[in-house]
């Protein structure tokens, strides 16, 4: 349970920095198909799932987190 806090905390800060020009919070557009921004922009989420990265030690899923954002993914799965 702590490491998925801790590892939600460092993708949620991380994340923030990358994704810094989104206008947040982000909410559901009106036709209920995608997310948009506060300047109603389309905010497409490239995400990829991590089973595993909860039993690994905090360099591993810190390196996971950053391997993720360098192929341009904004969002993981971890369970």
């Amino acid at each position: 349970m702590i490491k998925a806090l801790a590892a939600s905390i460092l993708f949620s800060t991380v994340f923030h920095c990358v994704y810094a020009q989104a206008a947040f919070p982000l909410r559901i557009s009106d036709d209920h198909r995608h997310l948009v921004d506060r300047k109603n922009k389309p905010f497409p989420i490239l995400g990829r799932t991590a089973w595993c990265i909860l039993s690994q030690p905090e360099k591993a899923y810190r390196k996971f987190v950053e391997n993720t954002l360098a192929h341009g993914h904004n969002a993981f799965r971890s369970r």
